[in-house]
């Protein structure tokens, strides 16, 4: 399950862009999201083909466009495939099991293994249904085509290969890291939409873990001023709206602080040291959180090479 559309990374050599980073902002992650904001701005925003009509089709046409790379970044042995994928929506009940399923999630998954089925290659495991937030194909909605929803996908046929039983907070750090790998090896491959859905997501990491520095420091001016210099007016107006319904008292502050300490800080750990020409080891279910390795079907070392290529070529690549 992805908690929300909060992740993104790291560069090793960062410029510091004059004059924007502000007190109590660190300064590296500022210079990241600085240097990456403009290139996000020049990327599509929207998957055209994804309609109210064509979403069924579409969902399934990006599963088979990003299985395979599970299996070429050496991340699954057997690829496996969901018995399903379905939009939901949720615009009625408790309310609060509405906020969560429409604002907080973006797709959740059952990944444990249900069966096999014939396939060309021969037979193929088969997971339980992926569930996608229908908000991306509801003309009515902001969300409506935006692209973030390939990356999501990408995440959740993480957990269908694998990444599935243990620690939430680990299962999804490690799930996170892995899709993370394969959207930049889809990215460098050519696949546009692929890059503008994962270089958003990277600089939502960064902005979590930020947020994490800021509610722990009890500094969110600093990080709203920061957050205020870099993105539209529009993103700007978004987030904030988020971010009041979230921290509406102190409890919601440190409840909330958790969830971006393992959803985006625990991410920005982990893909930092790889920026930094570290690998991560592979482990089994009880890993920690923060060390440096991860939970990988095919149990080899994830070495996050087309990542660390994407992020230190930015520029070149997307300039």
């Amino acid at each position: 399950m992805r908690a929300f559309a909060l992740v993104v990374a790291v560069a090793t050599v960062v410029i510091l862009a004059a004059g924007k980073a502000t007190a109590g902002i660190d300064p590296v992650k500022a210079a990241q999201v600085e240097q990456i904001t403009p290139i996000i701005d020049r990327l599509p925003k929207i998957d055209k083909a994804l309609t109210d009509k064509s979403a069924e089709k579409r969902v399934y046409q990006w599963a088979a466009e990003i299985l395979p790379w599970y299996a070429r970044e050496g991340i699954a042995y057997d690829v496996r495939v969901p018995e399903s994928i379905n939009w939901y929506l949720v615009p009625l009940g408790l309310g609060s099991s509405v906020v969560s399923y429409t604002f907080d999630i973006d797709a959740f998954t059952n990944c444990q293994m249900k069966g096999a089925t014939q396939a060309p290659s021969g037979f193929a495991i088969v997971t339980g249904p992926v569930w996608m937030n229908g908000h991306y194909t509801l003309p009515t909605d902001s969300l409506y085509q935006d692209v973030g929803y390939i990356f999501t996908l990408t995440h959740e046929l993480g957990h269908d290969q694998g990444i599935c039983n243990g620690p939430s907070d680990y299962v999804e750090s490690s799930t996170q890291l892995a899709a993370i790998e394969v959207a930049s090896a889809m990215s460098l491959g050519g696949n546009k939409l692929a890059a503008a859905s994962l270089l958003p997501e990277w600089r939502s990491i960064i902005l979590g873990a930020m947020l994490y520095d800021a509610l722990k420091s009890d500094d969110l001016p600093s990080y709203y001023a920061f957050l205020k210099s870099v993105v539209t007016p529009k993103e700007y107006a978004a987030r904030m709206s988020k971010y009041r319904a979230r921290f509406t008292d102190d409890l919601a502050k440190e409840q909330w602080a958790e969830v971006y300490k393992k959803y985006s800080y625990a991410v920005y750990v982990k893909a930092e040291w790889c920026l930094r020409g570290g690998t991560l080891a592979a482990s089994d279910k009880r890993g920690s959180l923060f060390a440096p390795h991860v939970m990988v079907p095919s149990e080899q070392p994830l070495v996050m090479d087309d990542f660390v290529y994407l992020i230190e070529n930015l520029g070149e690549l997307y300039g």
